[in-house]
Parts: C-alpha cells; sequence; structure tokens
C-alpha cells in the first residue's frame, strides 16, 4: 500500500511540476532590453602597431585615446612600437563609441615606421594623443 501512495506522489509530483514549468509572465511579447543592440565586445589589441591598434577599435565602433609610454623598461623589451597595455580590457562589454585606452610603448630612440607605409589607415592626427612619462 505504502509502494502504490509513494508512486501516485511521485506521478503527481511530476505531472504537476511540468505543468507549472515556463516563464513567469506568459505574454507573447518576447522581453529584450534595447541598451543591448548598442553593446559590442571589445576586441584585443596588445601588441598591434599604433595604427592597426586604432583602426581596429574604430571599425569595431569604440572611441580610442592613445597614451604613449616613454620610459625605457625591460619588461617591455620586444614591444617597441606596439601596444602593451589597454583599458577596459579585450573580451568586455561597453556600448558604441565608448573610449578605450590604450598605452603605445615608444622608448628613447625608437623611430615608428614612415606613416606612407600605413597608407590604408586614418591619419593619426584624429585621435587623442597624450605623452605619459612612467
Amino acid at each position: 500500500m505504502k509502494k502504490y501512495v509513494i508512486a501516485l506522489l511521485l506521478v503527481m509530483f511530476v505531472l504537476g511540476g511540468v505543468a507549472l514549468a515556463g516563464p513567469l509572465d506568459r505574454t507573447s511579447e518576447p522581453r529584450t532590453n534595447p541598451a543591448v543592440d548598442d553593446m559590442l565586445r571589445i576586441p584585443g589589441v596588445v601588441g598591434l602597431n599604433r595604427n592597426e591598434a586604432l583602426a581596429t577599435l574604430q571599425q569595431a565602433g569604440l572611441n580610442p585615446i592613445l597614451k604613449i609610454v616613454r620610459d625605457e623598461n625591460s619588461k617591455h623589451q620586444g614591444m617597441e612600437g606596439k601596444v602593451i597595455e589597454q583599458d577596459p580590457n579585450p573580451g568586455g562589454v561597453a556600448m558604441i563609441g565608448s573610449s578605450v585606452s590604450i598605452k603605445l610603448y615608444l622608448p628613447p630612440g625608437y623611430e615608428e615606421p614612415p606613416a606612407d607605409m600605413w597608407q590604408s589607415v586614418p591619419s593619426q592626427d584624429q585621435y587623442e594623443t597624450y605623452d605619459e612619462q612612467w
């Protein structure tokens, strides 16, 4: 007798759980957040040269802010003329038009290749640039 009661309760629990499962609001309209349409993933630009990084961020719909690190630092050896840091980090989510700060390592005595090598990339003059001593 106990087995039948337990089996009956188990069947009622399973059937009742299925009937009650589902979204809390049963409207036919899907729930959406309009702000999501203006969100994007932040691309990673660490290791790219100046113009590659600026073009990548701009093409993604972000506003790059360039900061130049001029102090010689053995930690960044081999990264001369390349982006060494970005904020916010790659893979994060941001609104279209958000600013992304990138740090370009240009130690004393390093000369970047001439700008005419990057003809397909927009002019550097349109980006905000800060020289910082670290």
